[in-house]
């Protein structure tokens, strides 16, 4: 119900919004924490796809050298992913999440 300033009132005819139509999903990284790390032993990466399919999880440190090359997993919906970053050294670092239809980079000091 809608309320004017002059006091008229007016209602209005409901409307339903599908929100589970492929329309309004939205591939990408959803999270990545902590941020930064400060002692943690584990990094969770929150991802959601569109469609199941495989993907290559890197973490790449800033001088370019590769610290952690995972293969995952990806299913239709949000998807989690927990990486062990215990025996990487303070600093910045890329995280790398490449399938064969997208490829996502973010930088992050850990």
């Amino acid at each position: 119900m809608q309320i004017d300033i002059d006091g008229t009132r007016n209602i209005s005819a409901t409307i339903f919004v599908k929100t589970d139509c492929a329309a309004f999903k939205t591939e990408g990284i959803n999270a990545l924490y902590p941020n930064p790390i400060n002692g943690a032993q584990k990094m969770t990466l929150k991802y959601t796809s569109n469609n199941s399919i495989a993907g290559k999880l890197t973490v790449i440190d800033i001088h370019g050298k590769i610290v952690l090359n995972n293969v995952v997993e990806l299913r239709e919906g949000i998807n989690s992913f927990y990486v062990d970053i215990e025996n990487l050294v303070n600093g910045i670092y890329f995280v790398k999440l490449k399938t064969t239809k997208r490829r996502l980079t973010i930088i992050r000091s850990l």
